[in-house]
C-alpha cells in the first residue's frame, strides 16, 4: 500500500479492459517524466522518471522534495534518457527551494551563504576541476520515499565550468505517455508512442483538498481522459 501524505502529488492511472488489451498486445509501457522551468517559464525534460508495464490501475505519489547531484559526462544516445543511462559521480544533497550549495574541489556539496528568497535550487560555484576529457553536469533529483533516496529527473546538458554557477527551478508539471518498441518477433524496429499528456500538479483541488488527478488512455480515440475524479471502482475489481 502506498503511504499518502497531505502534500503528496497523486496521479492514478487506470484502463478499462478493452483498451488495456490493445496496449498489452502492442507491448506499450507507461512512461512518466518530471520537468524543470527555463528562464521563459517553459517546462523542460530530458530524463524518464518512471516507466511501468501495463496494468489496470496504478497510483503514483510523491512529495516535492528535491536534491542535487552531478555526473562527469552525458549519455551517448539521442532522445530522452533513462536513469540507468546516467553515471552519477557525486552524492545526493537535499536542496530546498531557495537554498544554495557549492560543489567543492573534492566533489562534495557544501552549504553556501547565498540562500535567498529565490524559487530555484542553486549551485553558487563549482570548485571541482574535471579532467581534460570530462566535464561536470548538474543533476536534479526527486525524493523517493520507498528507497529514502533520490531519482534523477533532469540533467543539465550544458557543462558546469570551473567557478561557474547554475540554478534550476523545479516544476510540478508532469508528463506521461504510452510507448512501445514493438514485439521481439516483429521485423520492424520502430518506436510507437501515444500523445503526451501534461498536468500541473501544484493545483490543489478545493473539493478534496488534494493534489490529485486520474487519467486513462482511450486507445480507439487516441486521447487521454484526465480529470479530478477517481477511477471507476470496477477497474480494480478482479474478474470472477
Amino acid at each position: 500500500m502506498t503511504l499518502i501524505k497531505a502534500l503528496d502529488r497523486i496521479i492514478e492511472f487506470w484502463q478499462n479492459e478493452s483498451d488495456a488489451d490493445w496496449l498489452i498486445r502492442a507491448n506499450f509501457e507507461l512512461y512518466i517524466a518530471h520537468t524543470v522551468l527555463n528562464s521563459e517559464g517553459q517546462a523542460l525534460t530530458n530524463l524518464i522518471w518512471k516507466n511501468f508495464e501495463q496494468s489496470p490501475r496504478r497510483m503514483i505519489a510523491w512529495e516535492p522534495i528535491y536534491g542535487l547531484n552531478w555526473c562527469r559526462g552525458l549519455p551517448h544516445k539521442s532522445g530522452l534518457w533513462s536513469n540507468s543511462d546516467l553515471d552519477l559521480s557525486g552524492t545526493w544533497q537535499r536542496c530546498e527551494v531557495g537554498q544554495a550549495f557549492v560543489l567543492s574541489a573534492s566533489g562534495f556539496w557544501a552549504a553556501s551563504t547565498k540562500d535567498s528568497d529565490s524559487k530555484d535550487l542553486q549551485i553558487t560555484r563549482n570548485e571541482y576541476k574535471a579532467s581534460a576529457k570530462e566535464a561536470v553536469y548538474a543533476v536534479v533529483g526527486l525524493y523517493d520515499r520507498k528507497t529514502s533516496g533520490f531519482d534523477p529527473i533532469f540533467v543539465d546538458p550544458i557543462e558546469l565550468g570551473l567557478n561557474m554557477g547554475a540554478s534550476y527551478r523545479p516544476s510540478n508539471i508532469v508528463q506521461w505517455w504510452y510507448q512501445s518498441s514493438g514485439s521481439s518477433s516483429s521485423p520492424v524496429l520502430s518506436v510507437h508512442k501515444s500523445p503526451v499528456e501534461s498536468r500541473d500538479m501544484s493545483q490543489l483541488d478545493p473539493l478534496t483538498n488534494r493534489f490529485y488527478c486520474s487519467t486513462s488512455y482511450d486507445y480507439s480515440k487516441g486521447i487521454w481522459l484526465t480529470n479530478l475524479s477517481a477511477p471507476p471502482s470496477q477497474v480494480s475489481e478482479p474478474k470472477l
